[in-house]
């Protein structure tokens, strides 16, 4: 093996763990300070190899990408003025800030051995994680991380097996993946996460229809579609039996009949009811916290957006909007124009729906990777 391949591996590697460290910690029983530690020692090694084997200028990068780089450059400077100003002195945010810039370039510079490995890594992670939690929910929910911080790479897991089983020739790989799928979908029902679970769905359907658009009535797809249906009806009595005893039928049930009390109505209404104080500058580097939320259970918006507005005011919106509307533009770019890329938009819209309902911007170092990989002309062709 190659010095250039055995390091994509090890970067792949070490992505894996950055990805999975919330799986890795519960996994292990070891809990949240594991997985910080985890995240602390994939990061460094990341960003070692990521000096180590960059081939051109950060500038060379692309015109979006430099122009959401100077928007960010400006909001770390903002962020660090604000800091001293506030006299909060939390540095550690600041570096979470400066890191999601990092793993952006990150995701921008990897190679496809990097990609797989990662991929490979993280399904066989997440797949255990899944198999912990079917046997055993109490140990995985004993172990102290949030459910949502579980559900997230089982949901990753989902997605990446099958679009990977898609273009697979090998029949026992594809064997494996569709396995992978049919264990990482059935735990989603043990845990609570309407988000994930919803849009795991919505992209599966999404990825069979995109696949099969050119040729959805052609034999092989009608006789498929046909053996799906007479299985979800002649296995509907299960199936429905199964999923009304989950831990996640209560809560989609009371979503969908009304029912349910959304403490998101609240934290948005105390959110725009006090917009005037922060619309302009912003509350400053984790300060909607002690602006908004000294007064609720929640601290935070719950929506990348908003929290980026509160957080930086008018700069973080308009860099927000910016990356959002271009990577949506990206998005639909590659999906016309390049089938292959499928995988990488899907990725990176799932995280960008789940971070729109859930997680802060402090957590969201793993969207930001992925941002970065819709924006990899090696992995998603195209013009930048």
């Amino acid at each position: 093996m190659k010095i250039s391949s055995f390091s994509s591996c090890i970067n792949g590697f070490l992505i894996a763990l950055l990805l999975e460290r919330h799986a890795i910690a519960v996994i292990s029983g070891m809990g949240p300070s594991f997985a910080g530690l985890i995240s602390v020692i994939s990061f460094l090694g990341i960003c070692a190899l990521f000096m180590f084997n960059i081939k051109k200028p950060l500038y060379k990068f692309g015109y979006s990408s430099f122009f959401l780089s100077i928007l960010a450059f400006f909001i770390f400077i903002y962020s660090l003025i604000s800091t001293v100003i506030n006299g909060e002195n939390d540095f550690g945010l600041l570096f979470e800030l400066l890191a999601l810039l990092i793993l952006f370039f990150v995701g921008k510079a990897l190679n496809v051995t990097a990609f797989n490995c990662m991929a490979i890594f993280c399904i066989i992670i997440s797949t255990v994680l899944s198999v912990y939690l079917i046997v055993d929910r109490g140990y995985i929910f004993s172990s102290g991380v949030n459910y949502l911080l579980v559900s997230i790479p089982i949901g990753t897991c989902f997605l990446l097996s099958l679009c990977l089983s898609i273009n697979l020739n090998n029949v026992i790989l594809r064997l494996l993946l569709i396995v992978s799928c049919i264990i990482s979908f059935t735990s989603l029902f043990y845990l609570q996460s309407r988000a994930v679970f919803l849009t795991v769905i919505a992209f599966s359907c999404f990825i069979y229809f995109y696949i099969s658009k050119d040729s959805f009535l052609s034999y092989k797809n009608i006789v498929l579609t046909s053996i799906l249906i007479l299985f979800f009806t002649y296995e509907s009595h299960t199936i429905l039996n199964f999923y009304e005893n989950s831990s996640l039928f209560n809560r989609l049930n009371a979503f969908f009949s009304g029912n349910s009390h959304e403490p998101r109505s609240e934290l948005y209404s105390n959110y725009f009811g006090h917009l005037n104080e922060f619309y302009f500058s912003g509350f400053g580097l984790g300060g909607t916290e002690s602006g908004l939320y000294t007064n609720t259970v929640e601290k935070y918006p719950h929506n990348l957006i908003l929290e980026f507005w509160s957080e930086f005011g008018l700069l973080g919106l308009i860099f927000s909007i910016t990356f959002t509307l271009i990577s949506i533009k990206r998005s639909y770019f590659l999906l016309l124009n390049h089938k292959d890329s499928l995988i990488v938009v899907v990725l990176y819209l799932f995280f960008l729906m789940n971070f729109m309902k859930s997680f802060s911007i402090y957590q969201s170092s793993v969207f930001f990777l992925f941002l970065g990989l819709l924006f990899n002309h090696e992995l998603g062709k195209g013009s930048k």
